[in-house]
């Protein structure tokens, strides 16, 4: 009995000496590594125009803007006002935690869908946005961080890698209607203000 008592004691010292070991050396720094890391995406677009008397209103395109989603977090063009949402709260992103380190094994697919719309009185416009994102990475943070502060950091980097490979792999852009009608009117006033003058 001494002797298992005396043996679990000395495993109890040896993870303390760890730990003040790591505290020490480490302090609050930390250090990241990624194990390994692949990351693919595709995406298309379709539109479906509809013009009402052959109404002759011009097409622009817009930039997309993007917003990546994750365990309550949210990164990218925050203050757009019709974003393509990258949401990755349900694939299955976990941080493991460990005495010496904590890490995060993510491995999936994820598929995305959205529909844009476009409308004036004689001209509408539908886009539809198909994703698809291969992304599976191996991340370990070493240090004296909490759970807590290693999990938002590893959250980070993951949400910045999607981010930014969506932003990069997107070459198309959401058709809008620029209505000739609005810059007509403006074109008349304009000209109303130079007849007074003349």
């Amino acid at each position: 009995m001494k002797k298992k008592v005396l043996i679990t004691s000395s495993i109890l010292y040896l993870i303390i000496g760890i730990y003040f070991f790591v505290k020490f050396n480490f302090g609050n720094s930390f250090t990241s590594s990624i194990i390994s890391k692949k990351l693919e995406s595709e995406w298309d677009s379709s539109e479906n125009i509809g013009r009402i008397n052959n109404s002759n209103e011009k097409i622009t395109f817009r930039k997309i803007d993007i917003i990546v989603l994750l365990n309550g977090k949210k990164i990218g063009d925050v203050n757009s006002t019709n974003p393509l949402i990258i949401d990755l709260n349900n694939d299955n992103i976990i941080v493991k935690n460990g005495i010496f380190f904590k890490s995060c094994n993510a491995n999936f697919t994820k598929y995305i869908h959205q529909s844009f719309k476009s409308n004036t009185d004689l001209t509408s416009i539908k886009t539809d946005i198909n994703g698809k994102i291969n992304y599976s990475v191996n991340y370990e943070i070493k240090g004296n961080k909490s759970y807590k502060e290693t999990k938002e950091i590893i959250t980070n980097l993951i949400m910045q890698d999607i981010y930014k490979n969506a932003k990069s792999s997107i070459k198309f852009g959401i058709p809008e209607i620029k209505s000739n009608k609005y810059r007509t009117e403006k074109e008349k006033k304009m000209n109303n203000k130079n007849l007074i003058k003349l």
